[in-house]
């Protein structure tokens, strides 16, 4: 086997990184994985971004923090198994704000057999 080939079989193993951000647009629809990290004052609103990866296949997605979900992300650890559902819209706020996005967020530590077949 050359170099080349050599070099071309250990590239073959790399994953590429696309940088997914999740925007779910409708109702119900969800995330589940592990946190494996959140940044904070990001960006021109300074806000969370939350890094999940995810159980089925371990690709990791980002998510931004609203307002609501940062409130009810507060109990979940780095390393915990969270699920993360969309509700939709709430009502529209006074004064013409927009309208909340109202987030359901569930947390356990992850399962032993999650850990180990990384």
């Amino acid at each position: 086997m050359t170099l080349r080939e050599e070099v071309e079989e250990i590239m073959s193993e790399y994953k590429e990184s696309t940088g997914n951000f999740w925007k779910p647009t409708k109702k119900d629809e969800f995330i589940e994985g592990l946190l494996i990290n959140k940044e904070s004052h990001v960006g021109q609103n300074d806000s969370n971004v939350y890094y999940i990866e995810q159980l089925d296949g371990h690709e990791v997605v980002q998510l931004w923090g609203t307002t609501i979900l940062d409130q009810r992300m507060i109990p979940v650890k780095i390393g915990q198994q969270v699920k993360i559902t969309y509700k939709g819209l709430g009502e529209k706020g006074k004064g013409g704000k927009q309208a909340p996005h109202i987030w359901k967020v569930e947390y356990k530590d992850p399962e032993v057999d999650e850990i180990f077949t990384k």
